[in-house]
């Protein structure tokens, strides 16, 4: 290893290949501090390099795994709950976040070159993760996480400014101690950006998440507060766009050049400094932070060399032109014209290096100027998006009063005018109106409303200021006579792109309102539920208009017959029409349906004789959970052993009470104890669980 001792040596190499005497002495010294790094700091920094390259493999190759069990056909409802399937583009960004987990695995980079590469990245870092800041002050409502959130924003541009200006003005000894200070530094808010956070995020779904079912509990599908946040907060953790990708990829891109550079500084530390007889001074490295600097210093000479070249070349392209001397004469040519075409190559050449010295000055007060200005973009970026934080955070309430009675859910979004509510609860009982108006809702910030619940209302118009809410994802009516919801405001494509649920429970009207029946329903509109209504049919414009519904309940109420067309919408997967008057199916129900899949269909608790005979082995249609409890079958066809793929429930019917049981499939459940009973067969949407937080002073 070069040390101090032997300067003159080091002086005598950098000599020879034409470095400065400072050169070689700064050089010595930065060898000398950097070979005084500890064992102990050594190993201290080697176990916390490989700790985070461990924890960032398993992360990422975990992400990517949850990417790829998003995009299964049995996850279709949760993953449009995201994000539509033509925006998220789930199995690429799974696939790039898995090359960049096997990336920390294998370590498949070089250290090369990779520190100014690391240290750049933090202008890319910041231009991205300031306006993911924004996206989760809109879409996460635990505070702790919008606090943390803004705190590594905030940290790592004013971090960013502070080292800048600790190595412009500490000496070459201390450079090296500061350049590793901030590269930790940037891989430990690099971590805590891309891991820490979105795992805060993610893990409290997946511990209530039952992956034997791919289903959440009904908590979580159906609080007031539970399935936005839900909804909301996994947006924030999944990338739903080329934009939210990028946002959270760069993190662990710099994490991952961020540990090389440290890798790269810990290897250079144990194995000390190569000295090449074709080289001088010590590795690009250690000279990160003005390689630019080196680079222009060694094209220079080139310049200026291919531009005397230039006028040389330009000379004897002109001289075939001149006088053409005999070859038959003698003796030197004239003296004035030597002295002529010297003067004109002198006068060449010194106007090719005036062009490149006034190059390098402009571009040397460039560089002054972008060491100035990016420590102060750094500096004001972190200022103002504290500024928006706190504000957001803790400013005044406008229309207190009508926040505490009617906000269940309130958001903190930056920039916002008026109050953020996420759930809206009216009560049309506590508020002594038959329906609400309009002007009830002009103090709510009209995109943060994500959900409404309208409850109690004896004679309820739906209010056209829905259509004001772009951001609305549900919408629930309960315990209500409804007397109109016609398409002055109805839900559309247009002006509610998020929305996601309707729901009726306990209302009582005549048909399905035309508010949802237009051709123009938004795409994410999947869940329709009816519970507890006096339906008697539904309408046949259905088909048409509900050809993106996946899940459609019409329970407890009085449909005297099996709508045939509703297995004509193509990506339906969950129909119950549990208690209901349905005594037969038509013959062709299945035969002629077009999903190829249901999940789970449910006619419990009809007064069903008999299924379809028609045979079905050659039709490509699957059942996973066909729910049949308390109804009168007394006889299975032969296509259910081909059909169903996990579970016959037919506890309660006079099939499981014969003798004919003994030789029922394996599949088929009869009740014998709770394990064989379907286990929500009473009605599928949870109104026992929501009567609690729905009563006349809730």
């Amino acid at each position: 290893m070069v040390g101090c001792e032997k300067r003159a040596h080091f002086k005598r190499l950098c000599r020879q290949h034409g470095g400065g005497i400072k050169c070689c002495i700064d050089g010595c010294e930065k060898w000398a501090q950097r070979e005084r790094m500890c064992l102990k700091h050594f190993t201290i920094l080697w176990t916390f390099m490989v700790f985070l390259h461990v924890v960032c493999a398993v992360f990422l190759l975990s992400c990517a795994k949850l990417y790829y069990i998003m995009e299964s056909k049995y996850n279709d409802y949760f993953a449009d709950l995201l994000a539509p399937a033509r925006d998220r583009h789930f199995r690429v960004v799974g696939t790039v976040l898995g090359v960049l987990g096997g990336a920390h695995a294998l370590q498949l980079f070089t250290h090369l070159g990779i520190s100014t590469t690391a240290r750049r990245l933090t202008m890319v870092e910041m231009a991205t993760q300031v306006p993911n800041a924004y996206l989760y002050s809109k879409l996460i409502t635990r505070s702790w996480i919008n606090h943390t959130k803004v705190t590594l924003v905030v940290v790592n541009c004013w971090s960013a400014f502070v080292i800048h200006k600790k190595l412009s003005t500490r000496k070459t000894r201390s450079q090296i101690s500061m350049r590793l200070t901030a590269v930790v530094i940037d891989t430990l808010l690099a971590v805590a950006t891309g891991i820490l956070l979105p795992s805060a995020i993610v893990i409290p779904y997946l511990v209530h998440f039952d992956f034997k079912t791919l289903d959440f509990p009904d908590a979580m599908l159906y609080g007031d507060t539970a399935f936005p946040n839900l909804v909301l907060e996994n947006r924030a953790f999944f990338a739903t766009s080329w934009d939210n990708a990028i946002m959270k990829i760069v993190p662990h891109v710099n994490a991952f050049f961020c540990l090389q550079v440290l890798a790269s500084m810990l290897d250079c530390a144990s194995h000390g400094p190569r000295v090449s007889t074709m080289s001088s001074g010590p590795p690009p490295l250690m000279d990160f932070a003005t390689s630019w600097d080196n680079a222009i210093m060694k094209i220079v000479p080139h310049v200026n060399a291919f531009f005397c070249l230039q006028a040389l070349a330009s000379m004897l392209d002109c001289a075939p032109r001149g006088p053409r001397v005999s070859t038959m004469s003698s003796g030197p040519p004239p003296l004035m014209e030597v002295n002529k075409k010297r003067s004109i190559i002198i006068a060449a050449s010194f106007r090719a290096l005036t062009q490149v010295t006034n190059t390098l000055h402009r571009v040397t007060r460039l560089r002054q100027l972008y060491r100035v200005a990016v420590p102060l973009i750094f500096l004001i970026t972190g200022g103002i998006v504290l500024a928006l934080h706190l504000t957001a955070q803790y400013d005044n309430v406008k229309d207190a009063r009508m926040m505490s009675r009617m906000c269940l859910q309130r958001m903190h979004p930056w920039l916002a005018p008026n109050s953020s509510c996420a759930v809206v609860k009216y009560n049309c009982h506590k508020e002594s109106m038959a329906t609400p108006n309009s002007e009830v809702f002009d103090w709510i910030e009209r995109e943060a409303v994500r959900k409404i619940i309208f409850m109690h209302c004896p004679a309820f118009f739906m209010p056209a200021i829905i259509r004001e809410f772009p951001s609305l994802m549900i919408i629930e009516l309960w315990n209500m006579t409804l007397v109109r919801w016609g398409v002055e405001a109805a839900v559309s494509a247009k002006l509610h792109p998020m929305m996601i649920c309707v729901y009726f429970s306990l209302v009582n009207l005549t048909s399905v309102p035309a508010g949802i029946i237009q051709t123009d329903l938004p795409e994410h509109l999947t869940d329709i539920e009816f519970s507890r209504t006096n339906l008697t049919a539904l309408p046949k414009e259905i088909a048409h208009a509900w050809r993106g519904i996946k899940v459609l309940y019409v329970e407890r109420s009085r449909l005297n017959s099996f709508p045939p067309f509703l297995l004509q919408l193509p990506v339906l997967s969950e129909l119950s029409l549990i208690d209901n008057n349905i005594k037969t199916l038509p013959e062709n129900a299945f035969s002629t349906g077009l999903s190829p899949f249901y999940y789970d269909l449910a006619l419990s608790r009809n007064p069903l004789v008999q299924l379809p005979d028609r045979n079905l082995y050659k039709l490509n249609v699957s059942i996973f959970n066909f729910a049949l409890e308390y109804t009168q079958l007394t006889d299975l066809p032969a296509w259910i052993d081909s059909t169903i793929r996990v579970s016959l429930s037919l506890g309660g019917s006079p099939i499981c009470n014969s003798s004919r049981n003994r030789n029922l499939p394996k599949f088929v459940h009869c009740g014998q104890d709770n394990r064989s009973w379907d286990p929500i067969g009473e009605e599928r949407f949870p109104t026992k669980f929501l009567e609690p937080f729905r009563s006349l002073q809730a």
